[in-house]
């Protein structure tokens, strides 16, 4: 009677066929394509031979484990290169798999991936994975979903198949259990921190041993069939002979003995037979369990060293990049060592900057009280504006009070001289009454014209009064004029010296700022170290200083403009108050002189007026032409400039792409100089290189971090280069300013061209006046006349004609 053994789905017992029967290979094929099938994929497939380029694979692990992600697979997979290295990032994507789950480990331990990798054309490789895929997916947490997918146009043959297939990895895991248990004692694991033991060396010694168990394994598998098959033979020879004996027993019951003795001898060294065949049995499977545990361990072994080979790879890579790296590190390393000692200097640095940043609070204190007295000031004059508002409303209501108190007291003294007439006319009737005892019938016409003359008289004072409170409020509104006049030159004075002020302390801070700069500028030529904190605040500090300086700049200017205006508007209003009070203005009211000299005098002053005009646009004028002058200039500094700074950005580009080739030019070479020397070493010579390497790599790590920064600081620059570019190739500001210059250039161009006008129209005009007032019939001409009129340009007679008073009052007021 034979004991059952484990075999494997390959050693069913094959049915004998008839005629086109299918085989029991082209069973478990179809059997493996309708179970691969169940699985989502995009393409179902047909034949195993569909299975080796790996992509059927990376869709059933992502059907099983959406996280799953293989992006660097070949697609489509034609050459042996791109299939074998489909096939092993899938195997290593299936392994992770099954690691992550504690009662699927041991299956990634049952079978050989870099053997079925490499030999992709054996259909039994790609069955032994689709076996373990299939058991996975059924243990695992889809057995719900695929298991019915998997068994829907399955026979029952292949239902069958399928079931055997799943037992024997059943068996095959109890078995593997088993032996776990029962080895001695685990084997030493490989050290993977010796970093100078050789790894290449190590794995394949590693697999020479694994190779030498495998063939032993072989050995005493044979030997225990072997084994097995005698003692089953002892065994049924034992019973023949039991059977024998006892039916020589019973033929020769008491004539046999020696029969028997020879019967009983041979049955003790047949038993002794069986217990050296049972020892050896015995031996032989602990020996199989011992090298099956062996064989789990170096499995895994074969693994860490297949990941450690993966592992040399990646920093064999590392290194070859990094050594391209170590020429650029190298220029630093001069650098890092002139900053051991820079602590002082970069103290006293410190210092300085704190020294700046106080002065520069003091800066911004100084232009908020600025800008706090610049709104008090402006309160004031709207203050100012209202109380003199206020005031001129009180002198006009004065003025009209004053008239009315005028035109009261002149009616007052015509009735009294009215009354004191009409009482010298009666006590002229009564003298004449008392002389001549009678009175005449007919009334003397005298009263009458005495009274139409009072009338005359009294409308004409009216009618001088009102021009001379014409006159007056005139004078008054240019007293109004001339105190805001000489407010506003107050208040200019006033901003002229806080201005100095302001400017006095501006130039103590640049020059200061200009103190600190050489001092900075000669720190850092010795302090180069980018990757220090310290040095990376000292920038961000003096970043914030010069975006100060040149707010405290832009403000200057501005103050410097505002102030320029300032004068413009003082000039316009000089003129302005001398134009009120020129005699030009006053020249028509001098109408009781003499009309010749009273001509001359007009066009004389007109022409004076004009000329102090003219004088005065042309100042303004020149100001705005020089200042549009220095914009110019100002602007074609900056378009140098920025023309400058775009040379160097390109060139800055240019010289960053050749140092880009020459990088990649070197880690070429590099790598072919780095794989020939390896290939040439000997097993010593690469110990050393390996740990020359490996403190190669520490070093450059840590270096590697500097240079990151150092780069990161380079497009920073350039970013703020390109934008500084775009900025001034734009010119927005600049050219809406440009323009507004040039229209209030051309409106005072045209104003002066308009002034010219008039003066000449207005000087033809003063002529032919001229002309015309000296063909006026009123004009004296005796002798005696022009002494009458001279004569009544003194005092005022009581009698005298209005236009003479009229006269005398405007004489009098005249400057």
């Amino acid at each position: 009677m034979e004991s059952p053994t484990i075999a494997p789905p390959e050693s069913l017992a094959d049915a004998p066929t008839k005629g086109n029967a299918p085989t029991k290979a082209q069973i478990k094929q179809s059997m493996f394509i309708k179970c691969l099938n169940g699985f989502e994929l995009e393409n179902k497939i047909e034949s195993l031979e569909q299975l080796d380029d790996g992509i059927v694979f990376s869709e059933i692990l992502r059907d099983l484990d959406p996280e799953i992600s293989l992006p660097t697979l070949t697609k489509p997979a034609v050459k042996w290169v791109d299939k074998t290295a489909n096939l092993e990032a899938v195997f290593k994507a299936l392994d992770k798999y099954l690691y992550g789950m504690p009662d699927l480990e041991w299956l990634a331990r049952s079978y050989d991936p870099r053997k079925i990798a490499r030999n992709f054309e054996d259909v039994n490789g790609l069955c032994e994975v689709a076996a373990v895929i299939i058991y996975a997916s059924v243990k695992g947490p889809h057995v719900g979903r695929l298991v019915p997918a998997m068994r829907a146009n399955m026979s029952e043959t292949e239902s069958a198949l399928l079931m055997q297939t799943l037992e024997a990895k059943d068996k095959e895991n109890r078995v593997m259990a088993s032996s776990n248990k029962a080895a001695a004692a685990p084997k030493k694991s490989l050290d993977t921190t010796d970093s100078t033991r050789d790894l290449e060396l190590q794995m394949e010694e590693d697999r020479a041993r694994m190779l030498m168990l495998q063939k032993q394994n072989a050995d005493l598998n044979t030997r225990l069939d072997h084994a097995q098959l005698a003692c089953e033979d002892l065994k049924d020879r034992n019973a023949a002979l039991l059977g024998e004996l006892d039916d020589a027993r019973k033929s020769q019951s008491g004539n046999a003995d020696a029969r028997i003795k020879y019967l009983e001898n041979h049955i003790r060294e047949l038993d002794e037979l069986i217990a050296t065949q049972e020892m050896t049995i015995s031996e032989d499977k602990e020996a199989l369990a011992r090298c099956r545990n062996e064989i789990a361990q170096l499995s895994k072994t074969a693994e860490k060293a297949q990941s450690l080979e993966d592992e040399v790879k990646v920093l064999t890579n590392e290194n070859a990049e990094l050594s391209k790296k170590a020429n650029v590190a190298a220029r630093y390393k001069d650098k890092l060592e002139r900053l051991k000692h820079s602590e002082k200097d970069i103290e006293t640095l410190n210092y300085v900057i704190s020294g700046l940043e106080d002065k520069v609070k003091i800066l911004e204190k100084e232009q908020l009280r600025a800008e706090a007295q610049e709104k008090i000031i402006g309160n004031y004059r709207e203050w100012q504006q209202r109380h003199e508002t206020d005031l001129n409303d009180m002198r006009e209501q004065k003025n009209m009070l004053a008239d009315q108190l005028a035109h009261r007291t002149q009616e007052l003294q015509r009735l009294l001289d009215q009354r004191a007439l009409d009482e010298s006319l009666i006590n002229e009737l009564r003298e004449q009454i008392a002389g001549n005892g009678d009175v005449p019938l007919s009334p003397s016409p005298e009263p009458g014209a005495q009274r139409d003359e009072s009338q005359h008289e009294v409308a004409a004072l009216k009618l001088e009064i009102q021009k001379i409170k014409a006159e007056n409020n005139l004078l008054r509104n240019n007293m109004g004029i001339a105190s805001a006049t000489d407010q506003l030159r107050a208040e200019l004075e006033a901003s002229k010296r806080n201005e100095a002020r302001l400017t006095d302390k501006l130039h103590e801070v640049r020059k200061d700022y200009a103190v600190a700069q050489d001092q900075l500028q000669g720190l850092l030529n010795n302090t180069t170290d980018e990757g220090s904190q310290l040095f990376r605040d000292l920038q961000r500090t003096m970043f914030q200083s010069r975006q100060d300086r040149d707010k405290a700049q832009e403000q200057s200017r501005k103050l410097e403009a505002e102030v320029k205006d300032r004068d413009r508007e003082l000039l316009a209003l000089k003129t302005d108050c001398m134009l009120l009070y020129h005699p030009a203005y006053r020249g028509s009211k001098l109408t009781n002189l003499n009309h010749h000299f009273a001509d001359k005098v007009a066009t004389q002053s007109s022409v004076d007026a004009l000329e102090e005009l003219k004088k005065t646009d042309q100042l303004i004028s020149n100001s705005l032409r020089d200042e549009l002058d220095s914009l110019r200039t100002a602007f074609d500094s900056l378009k140098l400039d920025t023309q400058e700074q775009q040379k160097q950005l390109i060139e800055a580009l240019v010289s960053r792409e050749k140092l880009r080739k020459e990088l990649e030019d070197a880690n070429n070479g590099a790598q072919q100089t780095a794989a020939e020397g390896l290939a040439g070493l000997d097993r010593d010579a690469s110990n050393e290189l390996m740990q020359k390497q490996a403190e190669k790599l520490e070093k450059l790590k840590e270096k590697c971090q500097s240079l990151l920064a150092q780069l990161q600081k380079n497009e920073q620059e350039r970013y703020e280069l390109q934008r500084r570019l775009k900025a001034a190739e734009g010119g927005e500001a600049y050219a809406s300013l440009k323009a507004a210059t040039d229209q209030i250039i051309k409106n005072l161009q045209r104003e002066n061209a308009m002034i010219s006008t008039a003066w000449y129209d207005l000087t033809s005009r003063l002529q032919s006046n001229h002309v015309v007032l000296q063909r006026r019939q009123d004009m004296p001409k005796s002798w005696l006349n022009k002494q009458r009129q001279m004569v009544n340009a003194g005092p005022q007679r009581p009698g005298a004609p209005p236009e003479q008073a009229a006269y005398r009052h405007r004489g009098q007021m005249s400057p």
